[in-house]
């Protein structure tokens, strides 16, 4: 999952995009999120690939959110078109296994 984050970028866009709408820079950076601008890494998940190809170039210019657990792992992202209202679900939860949260 770290081809994810080689292929998020905050861009100008992006940044402008989350700030117009009440996001703070803190939790921009905080999150990870930022704008898909692709990566030459090929997935080899074949509902990720059916979805966004092989190097996920239909999420070029979406908006992403990497999802992780307490451990701080990547297990999947979420995706919003800065374009049009679409917004795109991606987990992959086997590294999600034993990541209990507690609440106190």
């Amino acid at each position: 999952m770290k081809a994810i984050l080689d292929a998020i970028c905050l861009t100008d866009q992006a940044e402008s995009y989350l700030l117009g709408r009440g996001a703070s820079p803190e939790s921009i950076e905080d999150f990870g999120i930022g704008e898909w601008i692709g990566t030459d890494t090929t997935f080899s998940d074949p509902t990720f690939v059916e979805r966004y190809g092989e190097t996920g170039d239909r999420l070029i210019g979406s908006l992403v959110c990497p999802i992780r657990t307490v451990r701080n792992d990547i297990i999947g992202f979420e995706s919003r078109s800065m374009s049009r209202k679409y917004v795109a679900r991606f987990l992959t939860f086997p590294k999600a296994h034993w990541n209990s949260v507690w609440l106190v």
